[in-house]
Order: C-alpha cells, then structure tokens, then sequence
C-alpha cells in the first residue's frame, strides 16, 4: 500500500448567491436579483426572492477511481461480458485503485478548463421584497455591497 499523504486541497472559497425562482442560483448581488424580477414585471411589495450559500466544488469528485471502475463494471455486465466472478474490478487491490486516482486527478489538473464550479451547502433563504427595498432599488441600489 502506497505510504504517499494525499496532497492536501486548498481551503474552498465560499459566497451566495441570489435566485428568483429558487432553482437557478445566477444572480451575484441581491440588486441583480432585483433587476431581473423587475425586468420580467415581478418586482412588487411581497415578492420573493432567494439566497443560498454556495462554495468552489472540486470537479475530481466527479472522476475518481470508484465512479470509473463501477461504470467499467456496469459496462461488463450490461454487455453480458461474464466470467468467473461478476464485479472483475473490484479485485483491485487499494495501492492500484490509489494510483488510479492520482491518474484521474493529474490528467485533471493538466487539461481543466478555466472555469470554477460551484454547489449549494446549507438551506436557502427566502427573502420578501419589503417597501424599504423596492424604495432603495428605484433610488439606484444604494445598498449594493451589503
């Protein structure tokens, strides 16, 4: 088994993000928010908006040793490629299986594309437009930055 420590990640930036649907989370600031429920005519006293918190996703989860040997499993067994045992990967011993994941994670690093990805945590807050902030969204968002 392989004595290497697992390189440590960097720390996950963290920040929310605004939504007037609940479901796409597209908006940075509240006053873009705004700016888009007014823009579809829903800006009025007691609408509703959304906020969740969202941090940097790391896209190697999406590609680690695990995910690509059930699929080669899958695959083996959706094509009815049967032999003596049924799950042919899982007999890889850790040390292969870890040197997989280093593969996966270098072939990331070198190729990725210059984008950050982000995934919700926690709950979504709901946020009711209230009289102050229809005033101070008319008035040019003063707020903006809080």
């Amino acid at each position: 088994m392989s004595t290497d420590t697992p390189t440590a990640q960097p720390e996950r930036t963290r920040r929310s993000q605004f939504s007037t649907d609940e479901e796409t989370f597209n908006h940075e600031t509240k006053w873009e928010a705004l700016d888009a429920m007014y823009e579809d005519d829903r800006l009025h006293l007691g609408a509703e908006y959304y906020e969740a918190e969202f941090e940097q996703a790391d896209p190697c989860i999406a590609i680690r040793e695990s995910m690509v040997l059930d699929l080669a499993d899958e695959w083996l067994r959706d094509n009815q490629c049967l032999g003596e045992d049924y799950d042919y990967f899982i007999h890889f011993t850790a040390e292969a299986r870890a040197e997989l994941d280093q593969l996966l994670r270098a072939w990331h690093d070198k190729h990725k594309p210059n984008m950050t990805l982000w995934k919700p945590v926690g709950k979504t807050i709901t946020h009711t437009l209230t009289a102050e902030d229809l005033a101070e969204f008319h008035a040019g968002n003063p707020g903006e930055g809080q």
